[in-house]
């Protein structure tokens, strides 16, 4: 039995002498996490991927391999488009590794669209006392923006 032990012991060492990467724990990395984007608006998503030959993924929102119209889509680049409408469930966007076990999962947080801001002036902002004009689309109209509290 000790002969075994000692045998099974020279194989891992030479198998990590002969293929390090081996035993290189697999592992797959979304960037960037937590997101929150409006209806209709997109991200970005790239997926750093560890410990496996082939670097490709495959992703999908909420499980489903490419997503669908009611949780969003994503394409094999990673550029996820949120849905039209506010889903009642939450979001996830996940990497599946070629390996079909290895995977990485980030939530998305799909919001109602904010106004859409073209214009600040003054620009810079200066210091003491100013007016500030915003111009832009999506504002609610007699919307008022305010100094916060103190």
């Amino acid at each position: 039995m000790q002969r075994q032990q000692r045998n099974l012991g020279l194989f891992v060492f030479a198998a990590a002498l002969l293929a390090p990467n081996a035993l290189i724990a697999q592992s797959i990395t979304i960037s960037p996490g937590y997101t929150t984007v409006g209806v209709n608006g997109t991200v970005q998503y790239t997926a750093t991927v560890t410990g496996l030959a082939n670097t490709a993924v495959t992703w999908s929102v909420s499980g489903v391999k490419g997503g669908n119209s009611t949780y969003g889509t994503i394409t094999t680049g990673g550029l996820y488009t949120a849905p039209a409408k506010i889903p009642s469930n939450g979001v996830t966007v996940s990497a599946l590794g070629s390996d079909k076990k290895t995977s990485g999962i980030v939530y998305v947080a799909v919001e109602a669209d904010g106004p859409s801001i073209s214009a600040i002036s003054p620009s810079p902002i200066p210091t003491g006392s100013y007016t500030v004009t915003i111009t832009g689309t999506g504002f609610l109209k007699g919307a008022n923006g305010q100094k916060p509290p103190a």
